[in-house]
């Protein structure tokens, strides 16, 4: 029975890390509609993430062409160019998709779960992260961040990269985040409001591979 309980945690962790892995790949079915935006009486302000600015990853692709920028004519073109090398590729399917991304990215930042970021992030974008967690860690400071919702989140541009799909996401979202220190004195952050932020984030795949898995591989400008 001792044996037969090890062997069933492991089954159930391996789900569980393959879900979180795939979440950008797979629809569940189950995806909550976006929320509405607040009014601007409604917000809090904006404020710099403490995740956004811990962090400033390098792309480990190039910027994105001209005409993923040129406004909505040149996003609309970025897509269909995507949709060309992928017809699973739908716009909506994988906003769900992100903003599920995005939450479980900040969340195990936030408490150092260096495993999950590990398959869901590049390799540079994961040393980025891996080297805040530490130096944080080393300082004897601990980040909590609760309540994440993301408010909006909206693709921004997209295009080809040879056989790469590259889609940049812009996040609104709305979180309580605060940093204490080994005495737990807050030293960054307020526990009792929620802070408003703005994060951009780009998401890539190789379509030429049966995984449908996205990695995120910058974030910022």
């Amino acid at each position: 029975m001792q044996y037969f309980d090890i062997l069933l945690f492991a089954v159930i962790t391996g789900f569980l890390l393959i879900r979180l892995h795939r979440v950008l790949g797979r629809r569940t079915g189950h995806e909550s509609p976006p929320p509405e935006a607040p009014s601007s009486s409604d917000s809090q302000g904006q404020a710099d993430s403490p995740v956004a600015g811990e962090i400033e990853a390098e792309a480990e692709m190039p910027e994105a062409p001209e005409t993923g920028r040129a406004g909505a004519q040149g996003q609309a073109t970025g897509l269909a160019a995507v949709q060309a090398a992928d017809s699973s590729f739908e716009p909506e399917h994988f906003l769900a998709g992100a903003r599920q991304a995005f939450a479980m990215i900040v969340g195990a930042f936030a408490a150092g779960e260096r495993e999950p970021l590990q398959r869901l992030l590049s390799a540079s974008v994961y040393r980025s992260f891996e080297a805040s967690i530490t130096d944080r860690e080393r300082d004897g400071n601990v980040m909590e961040v609760r309540d994440i919702k993301v408010v909006h989140a909206s693709i921004e541009s997209a295009w080809m990269e040879n056989t790469h799909a590259v889609v940049r996401v812009e996040f609104e979202s709305e979180k309580v985040e605060v940093i204490r220190d080994s005495a737990g004195a807050v030293v960054d952050g307020d526990p009792d409001i929620p802070g408003r932020a703005n994060d951009l984030w780009t998401f890539s795949r190789d379509v030429s591979q049966g995984d449908p898995n996205w990695i995120l591989i910058r974030t910022g400008e």
